[in-house]
């Protein structure tokens, strides 16, 4: 108030020339206005540019997107013209094994470890398993290049598993001149010993994060038990949501900009539901038995909290010198579970096979990992988890399931640098962790579940 009276008091020609001051401390020069704008334009102009740019590529990426949600009737590609490979199975105690395996097949594009050559190396693999050891259907996720879906896997498989379901959802992009940096679509694939029925995909259409530049969603077949006319099992198969943090703005521009990775995982776990239940229905209603329904895949979810434990006062606990964990309940896993059992109670086999009691300790390898920090140079070194799953319900039980250890070949000291990193051309999963020194096939453990149709 002070400050006004002492205003009014001030002569009129000294009132207006403390009004052309303007605050204090503010210029009122008109060159140094100009710099001090010039300078503020500068300041934001990236910002500007940036924004803009990702306005426009916005727009553009979605005139040329595909974000159908729409079911899709998948083509079967039957291998058995050439070659006699099938499988019946027996009409007492028969064994139905399902293998579900997330072989980290990104485009050569985005992905350094050259999945071109791990994959040809594990199909290889498969080749020389005896027949009575291959599971009867196996589920790929990550199979993202069309090279490994096309090549590696329907070509050198097609003798021990004649029919197959290749990349059933298409890719979510395809802007005209970038389709190579683009090749991303569902990344599922289904390869079988026994005929398939039917072979049907749903797109999730809800992403965030990096996951945006996938189509993800869920692939259903129905696969012949051979016992009896009509007679069939359904595996579903999916890759759900993978980044557990909010969206950063580059992934934002295909849409769903800002959701948690969990919520985005509730719903696709929803459409999975669904798509599984109608199917079923609508496969009874066509006259077909269904013996069981088997849900598999890379969920995302970790089956359980994994604490290591550390081996002695010297060295904090790691993945390279800790084989004890202690187990706690992982409440999105009970979510997860609770949203699938709308549709009756599916069960988790592995957890069947191989149960845990939570508080208490386990070592390493009898909770069933099937991820870990330390082949993965983007996870934390100390992350252990089992995300990857074989549900089932119905008129089938497991008898036996297994964590697959996929190593491939051991390095040696020749393919380190002084700073222990991997020499170039030395291509595994393991890049820039020495303390883990084997090829691995994947950064994945698949899982394989034995199960006997009652």
């Amino acid at each position: 108030m002070s400050h006004v009276v002492q205003y009014l008091a001030t002569p009129k020609n000294t009132r207006e020339e403390l009004l052309s001051r303007g605050p204090k401390g503010s210029p009122t020069n008109p060159l140094i206005i100009t710099i001090y704008i010039i300078g503020g334009l500068v300041a934001v102009l990236p910002v500007l540019v940036i924004g803009i740019t990702v306005i426009i590529l916005q727009l553009i990426i979605k005139c040329w997107s595909n974000n159908s949600t729409e079911i899709i009737t998948n083509t079967i590609v039957d291998h058995t013209a050439s070659n006699k490979a099938t499988l019946t199975l027996p009409k007492d105690n028969a064994t139905f094994t399902v293998m579900t395996y997330n072989i980290a097949g990104l485009s050569p594009h985005i992905n350094v470890n050259q999945p071109n050559r791990r994959l040809q190396e594990y199909c290889n693999r498969l080749l020389s398993t005896p027949p009575t050891l291959l599971p009867t259907v196996i589920c790929f996720q990550e199979s993202f290049h069309p090279y490994v879906s096309q090549v590696i896997i329907k070509e050198t498989l097609s003798t021990i598993y004649p029919f197959q379901v290749l990349s059933p959802i298409p890719q979510k992009y395809a802007v005209p001149g970038f389709e190579a940096a683009l090749e991303m679509d569902s990344g599922l694939l289904v390869c079988s010993r026994l005929p398939l029925t039917f072979a049907v995909s749903r797109p999730y259409g809800v992403s965030v994060g990096a996951d945006n530049q996938a189509n993800k969603g869920c692939c259903l077949v129905g696969v012949t038990t051979g016992r009896k006319e009509g007679e069939e099992i359904i595996v579903a198969t999916s890759h759900l949501q993978s980044d557990e943090t909010n969206d950063p703005l580059w992934w934002g521009v295909a849409g769903d900009r800002g959701k948690k990775a969990r919520k985005v995982k509730e719903l696709q776990f929803g459409i999975m539901a669904e798509f599984i239940k109608d199917t079923v229905e609508r496969r009874r209603k066509e006259g077909c038995t269904i013996v069981g329904v088997i849900a598999c895949g890379d969920f995302n979810v970790p089956g359980e909290i994994l604490t290591l434990l550390k081996n002695d006062s010297s060295s904090p606990p790691s993945p390279s010198n800790s084989t004890m964990v202690t187990v706690s309940e992982n409440g999105e896993h009970k979510d997860m579970m609770g949203t699938l059992n709308k549709d009756g109670i599916w069960k988790d086999a592995y957890r069947v096979i191989h149960p845990v009691i939570m508080g208490e300790v386990y070592n390493v390898d009898e909770v069933g990992i099937t991820i870990g920090g330390e082949r993965n140079i983007d996870c934390n070194p100390l992350e252990l988890s089992r995300l990857d799953y074989v549900l089932y319900k119905g008129d089938i039980e497991p008898k036996d399931g297994r964590v697959l250890h996929n190593e491939w070949t051991e390095l040696g000291e020749e393919d380190f640098d002084g700073d222990g990193k991997l020499k170039e051309g030395r291509d595994t999963m393991v890049e820039g962790r020495p303390e883990r020194r084997g090829k691995c096939f994947s950064d994945h453990n698949g899982v394989v579940v034995d199960f006997r149709i009652l």
